[in-house]
């Protein structure tokens, strides 16, 4: 059936041209769990926001949804002018699909090598549920991904990026709300980063398990690693989490660079924000 669905789609590629725009948000993803990656070539770079876009239409599904995804697609890639480890030119294919898919609008995964897919679920209620003028949102969250696929060893998908020890998955998705919010603030989405900020900390509020304790994310659950996210920001700096990744993919051990992007194991870390959370997440 999947197989079927995709013979009846429409192909539509862009090559190299970068967006002129720069930011937006992304909305819940279910991702694989992903671990350290290998050290990858120190010889490669490529450049997140010249990565070439190829998209993948679904039958039955609007020509303005179509318009839609394809621009803020073209802006979320655009937002991440990041140098990254992919040899040659990365590759992000688009699945625009009528379909639902749990509780996720859209999802990144990576079969290595740079190759990426992204498909989004406008069939979903996370999708229909979303203002338009928040859906940008969802586009940027995903891109984010696939910059952090682009420094993990994938090549045998997201399952695999694993030799030394499982990264957290409030990290992988933390990072990825907290930019796409930071970035979508920056343009006034949702009425700009504070306001956004004050709606995912009374999600987060919601949550009863410690950060430690999180499985597999959903609902509030993305709103708290948001938070954490932020507060790794706010005490390492605004370059820490690209600063993580790339030590990430030069050792191929992420509790090593965790240490020395935020100054912090990740144990001490994870003590540290239940104590922000505690005192009200310096609200």
């Amino acid at each position: 059936m999947r197989r079927a669905v995709a013979v009846a789609m429409t192909v539509i590629v862009f090559a190299g041209c970068t967006s002129d725009a720069t930011t937006g948000r992304g909305s819940p993803t279910r991702l694989s769990p992903a671990r350290t990656p290998t050290p990858r070539p120190s010889h490669c770079r490529a450049v997140v926001s010249a990565y070439r876009l190829r998209f993948a239409v679904g039958p039955g599904i609007p020509a303005q949804v179509v318009g839609e995804v394809i621009r803020e697609s073209k802006v979320a890639r655009g937002a991440y002018p990041v140098g990254s480890p992919v040899c040659g030119v990365g590759r992000v294919r688009t699945v625009i699909s009528r379909r639902a898919h749990g509780e996720a609008a859209a999802n990144t995964g990576s079969s290595g090598f740079g190759r990426f897919t992204i498909h989004v679920w406008t069939g979903d209620p996370s999708w229909r549920g979303t203002s338009p003028d928040l859906r940008p949102l969802i586009l940027l969250h995903e891109w984010y991904h696939v910059v952090q696929f682009s420094f993990l060893d994938c090549s045998r998908g997201n399952d695999a990026c694993r030799p030394t020890g499982r990264l957290p998955l409030w990290l992988l998705e933390g990072s990825a709300q907290y930019e796409a919010e930071r970035i979508g603030g920056s343009m006034g989405i949702g009425g700009g980063y504070a306001v956004r900020r004050a709606t995912e900390i009374g999600e987060a509020t919601l949550v009863d398990r410690p950060l430690r304790r999180l499985g597999r994310i959903q609902g509030p659950e993305y709103a708290l690693a948001f938070a954490a996210a932020e507060f790794l920001v706010a005490r390492a700096g605004e370059d820490s989490l690209i600063r993580f990744w790339r030590l990430s993919a030069k050792t191929g051990a992420w509790r090593a660079a965790f240490r020395r992007a935020f100054g912090s194991s990740v144990g001490r870390f994870e003590v540290a924000f239940e104590r922000y959370r505690a005192a009200g997440f310096g609200s």
